[in-house]
């Protein structure tokens, strides 16, 4: 659920690689398609 009540929906998840390709702590959190205008609304470290 985002900070303003709208909820995102995830379809996958992964772990961030470096750039070497080693796996770090980062989880990508992948939307789901057809949410665009709500994916607009993000910005840079929201929750």
């Amino acid at each position: 659920m985002l900070a303003n009540g709208d909820k995102l929906q995830i379809a996958d998840t992964h772990k961030v690689k470096d750039a070497e390709g080693r796996p770090t702590a980062d989880i990508a959190h992948l939307p789901a398609p057809g949410q665009d205008e709500l994916l607009q609304l993000l910005q840079p470290g929201d929750r």
